[in-house]
């Protein structure tokens, strides 16, 4: 995401806060975004998703989202 480009009053602020809050990510939102647009994912990636759910370290509304994601792109084998 472009800080310049974006509506986001917190990212458009100059806050000191907002070096933080650009380095801190999470790696599932990156999985689902990259199954959303139909790049396949890596075994260590799904690996990764399904460890984190099952820990209730990712919410039941995110893993609902990389489903969709798959129903709508499909997978690979």
């Amino acid at each position: 995401m472009s800080v310049e480009k974006s509506n986001h009053p917190f990212l458009n602020s100059k806050s000191p806060c907002l070096f933080l809050f650009l380095e801190f990510t999470y790696p599932y939102l990156d999985i689902i975004e990259n199954k959303k647009v139909g790049r396949e994912l890596s075994t260590e990636e799904i690996e990764f998703f399904v460890e984190n759910y099952t820990n209730g370290n990712i919410t039941d509304y995110q893993a609902a989202a990389l489903i969709m994601a798959i129903c709508i792109n499909g997978m690979t084998q």
